[in-house]
């Protein structure tokens, strides 16, 4: 049996992959994400023309993080999966607890800095923007700071052009998008 493309304990250059993971992103992967990153690799050794985990592992370790294969990598860790008002109980829970708590604290100074980290195309973000016109009175009275960061940048660039497809509102009010977006037609 050819070891060299086992994802286990035998194999040390899977381990080290994890840990480069890990290391050069924050990705920490999971023993129920094991398999699921062994697929991936496995796919980056065929395109890359490799032989092995090993030299796979030798590849990485001898790249940049800005890197095209390394930046694809990521690409394929990274779960994208986003819509607006995604997690129900999230948003109840900023919409009722959170956000309101943060206002109040914040209140004199009128400023609010909101981070999202690991952000993927901008629904949850925009949606956190939206929650904070709906509660604040006069949210222009405010000096607000939504901030998105994710380490794949495709998924930047969707998020900072503000286009969203139908699937990205498949659980959000109609009389929400009507009154925070417009169509965009196509030319």
């Amino acid at each position: 049996m050819d070891r060299s493309l086992i994802c286990d304990e035998s194999n040390p250059a899977f381990d080290s992959i994890a840990g480069l993971i890990t290391a050069r992103s924050g990705i920490v992967i999971a023993s129920r994400e094991r398999q699921w990153l062994c697929l991936i690799i496995k796919d980056r050794i065929g395109k890359n023309g490799l032989d092995s985990i090993a030299d796979y592992d030798r590849l990485l370790q001898g790249i940049r993080p800005d890197n095209r294969e390394w930046l694809e990598l990521l690409h394929q860790l990274i779960i994208g999966e986003t819509y607006f008002f995604r997690d129900r109980g999230q948003t109840d829970l900023l919409k009722d607890h959170l956000l309101p708590q943060l206002i109040d604290r914040n209140r004199l100074r009128r400023e609010l800095r909101i981070w999202s980290a690991g952000c993927s195309t901008g629904e949850e973000l925009y949606s956190i923007a939206i929650l904070l016109s709906q509660i604040l009175q006069t949210p222009e009275d405010w000096l607000l700071l939504l901030l998105g960061t994710n380490i794949n940048h495709r998924a930047l660039e969707k998020a900072e052009s503000g286009i969203f497809g139908d699937w990205s509102f498949r659980n959000t009010d109609p009389l929400l998008k009507q009154r925070y977006f417009r169509r965009k037609h196509r030319s």
